[in-house]
């Protein structure tokens, strides 16, 4: 009665649960290290750039 018989299977909901115990061991690690690793090549790694974007515009072809 936990899931108001949401899911088909018996398995889903603590699935789910489980899932979400993990969650904080998996995604924020990857997602504090793109965070750091962002930091620093923007603030010392001066040559990545994204260059000189030209405008183009709405032309037909």
């Amino acid at each position: 009665e936990l899931t108001f018989h949401q899911y088909k299977k018996k398995g889903t909901g603590l699935q789910l649960i489980l899932l979400s115990a993990l969650e904080p061991f998996i995604l924020h690690p990857f997602a504090l290290y793109a965070a750091i690793r962002g930091n620093i090549d923007y603030y010392f790694n001066k040559k990545k750039k994204w260059g000189n974007m030209v405008r183009k515009g709405l032309t037909t072809s």
